[in-house]
């Protein structure tokens, strides 16, 4: 089961499928839960993506940097502007063992740090079957929840490898994330506000 996952996600890794990248001029933000988070409307900053390389988000002023692979390039690192989510710049990014990883990228959770001592902790959960979701909570400094876990992807994107996430304030979150929708792999970026 384990090698026709790994031969189904390397034939889509290889035969994706041209998408244009979506980008609007500010991004509304929408309450998804009665408690502390809003999730704001996903974007795709970059199609064709190779999943299989790491995925990083780092934040300096209001620059959101990801670095991610192309499919059938060497990487690259995408400058974002955190509010609006448009791309400021791109580099090229070289992956010291690129196109030669053969595992599936890890699933872990990440924890970002919040203003208020909390943290804003990001996972994948799902299954083969029904398809794999970006999620998010927030903690608040001793380790008790502040909202519920909320979903980040949307139903018709199956979430390929862990979340990642950079704060440029603490309060303000944008999380990365390698998804799917059919053919085609995708990096998408998610605006959270922590209030």
């Amino acid at each position: 089961m384990r090698t026709f996952l790994l031969f189904a996600l390397t034939a889509q890794v290889l035969t994706g499928c041209g998408a244009a990248a979506v980008h609007s001029s500010s991004v509304q933000l929408t309450r998804a839960d009665s408690g502390s988070l809003t999730v704001g409307e996903p974007q795709v900053l970059s199609a064709q993506v190779n999943p299989m390389q790491p995925l990083t988000a780092s934040a300096t002023g209001n620059t959101i940097s990801v670095t991610f692979a192309r499919r059938g390039q060497q990487g690259s690192v995408l400058d974002v502007d955190a509010d609006s989510l448009r791309a400021r710049s791109s580099t090229e990014y070289r992956y010291d063992s690129f196109a030669t990883s053969t595992t599936l990228p890890a699933t872990g959770a990440e924890s970002v740090a919040l203003a208020d001592g909390g943290s804003l902790l990001l996972w994948t959960e799902g299954s083969m079957e029904w398809g794999h979701r970006a999620m998010a909570q927030s903690f608040g400094a001793g380790g008790t929840p502040t909202s519920a876990k909320v979903i980040l992807s949307p139903a018709r994107m199956d979430v390929v490898g862990a979340p990642h996430a950079a704060t440029i304030d603490g309060h303000r979150v944008v999380a990365t994330l390698a998804a799917t929708e059919g053919q085609a792999f995708e990096l998408v970026a998610v605006p959270i506000q922590v209030l």
